[in-house]
């Protein structure tokens, strides 16, 4: 009785645990470009994000990868101050639609403490885009990066950089013909699953 109750319950926790690929900031780098890391844990809910980057200057312009599995609109990154409403953001937010309306652009300027916090909705829950403006040096980033030290290929939030720069995350829009013009998409093959 005793074993059959270890194997029982071994068998539940063994299907509560959910796969590596699931969470958040994971690198699924397989085959091609496409297979590149800051993915967004995607399950149900509002928190299932995609993150565009604007980059601008450097290549000291990150992205940040969100980690939503609390299941609330207050688990947020980059610095948003939520505690009890989703009107309690820091440093300006404008929110136009609903709460899944996000979309933060970082200009960072002389400290880590100069944010500049704008909205860009464009057409659905997935729809986001965080653009880190850095101006000044590689120590001007964002909450959660990892500093940029020597190369293009020091990234933070586990981008796998194999030797050039076109190994980025999921997704590369190349605008202004210089690396930092880069849009990271968001790998939703396992959503709702």
């Amino acid at each position: 009785m005793k074993l059959m109750l270890t194997l029982l319950v071994s068998g539940l926790c063994a299907l509560a645990a959910p796969a590596a690929k699931d969470y958040a900031i994971g690198i699924d780098k397989r085959n091609s470009v496409e297979d590149y890391a800051i993915g967004i844990d995607k399950r149900n809910s509002v928190e299932d994000y995609a993150i565009g980057i604007d980059k601008r200057n450097s290549v000291e312009d990150y992205a940040i990868g969100i980690d939503k599995r609390g299941g609330s609109v207050e688990d947020y990154a980059i610095g948003i101050d939520k505690r009890n409403t989703v009107e309690d953001y820091a440093i300006g937010i404008d929110k136009r639609n609903s709460v899944e309306d996000y979309a933060i652009g970082i200009d960072k300027r002389n400290s880590v403490e100069d944010y500049a916090i704008g909205i860009d909705k464009r057409n659905s829950v997935e729809d986001y885009a965080i653009g880190i403006d850095k101006r000044n040096s590689v120590e001007d980033y964002a909450i959660g990066i990892d500093k940029k030290r020597n190369s293009v290929e020091d990234y933070a939030i586990g981008i796998d950089k194999r030797g050039s720069v076109e190994d980025y995350a999921i997704g590369i829009d190349k605008r202004g013909g210089s690396v930092e013009d880069y849009a990271i998409g968001i790998d939703k093959r396992h959503a709702g699953h």
